[in-house]
């Protein structure tokens, strides 16, 4: 953490694979930033960098964002309740998982207040769908988006699968039947780095970095 230009006292990321940035538009200027390297998420503001969540550790824990732990976090998004979205990796097995953490005030410990818990995943990497929390798991999830309408779309990046977290909870691999046939037949490319939005009308885009292709899929 530190001043975020300059040679004194410059902060540092660890970009260690593609990761997003997440500007929020507020009438002060904040960008928050998945650093992947350092299992953090941070913030830039007033010309300073600081850490929002995360010990620099990869390892998994909900709660205070004072003791909150990540895995190779990548993916940013802000939902429609004004919290945050967080996709983890998981390079190093305690991730796949899609967190949500609400960001308060700094802390004068160090910090900011707020807190952290589980939207869909229970660490296993695999694709498939289910209740959030009792059941879907995600494998390697990149990319998160939340829909004008409440809904949160990712990729499943190790299995090439387009995710969706439905408005009741439910996760399901809404271009296949079901998510072991996406798996046999992947949306897109394992292993690329992709990003997602939505037009106006409601019409989402997948954008396939790697492969320089960008994808309309179909409501």
């Amino acid at each position: 953490d530190g001043a975020a230009t300059g040679s004194a006292g410059r902060a540092r990321f660890s970009f260690t694979e593609t990761s997003a940035i997440c500007p929020t538009g507020e009438a002060t200027p904040r960008v928050f930033v998945a650093d992947p390297g350092n299992h953090a998420v941070r913030v830039v503001e007033g010309g300073f960098v600081r850490t929002v969540a995360g010990q620099g550790l990869a390892l998994f824990a909900d709660g205070s964002l004072s003791s909150v732990y990540f895995d190779t976090p990548t993916g940013l998004a802000l939902s429609c309740a004004n919290g945050l979205v967080v996709s983890e990796r998981g390079a190093n097995g305690y991730g796949n998982r899609l967190r949500a953490i609400t960001v308060g005030a700094p802390s004068p410990f160090g910090g900011f207040f707020g807190s952290s818990t589980t939207l869909a995943g229970d660490g296993t990497a695999a694709t498939t769908e289910g209740a959030s929390l009792a059941g879907a798991q995600l494998d390697a999830p990149v990319a998160p988006f939340v829909t004008s309408t409440g809904e949160f779309y990712w990729i499943d990046s190790e299995s090439g699968v387009l995710r969706r977290r439905a408005l009741d909870g439910t996760c399901d691999c809404p271009l296949a039947v079901d998510c072991a046939t996406a798996v046999g037949a992947p949306d897109f490319p394992a292993g690329h780095a992709f990003s997602l939005t939505e037009t106006a009308g409601g019409v989402l885009y997948v954008l396939d970095a790697t492969a320089g292709v960008l994808h309309r899929v179909t409501p």
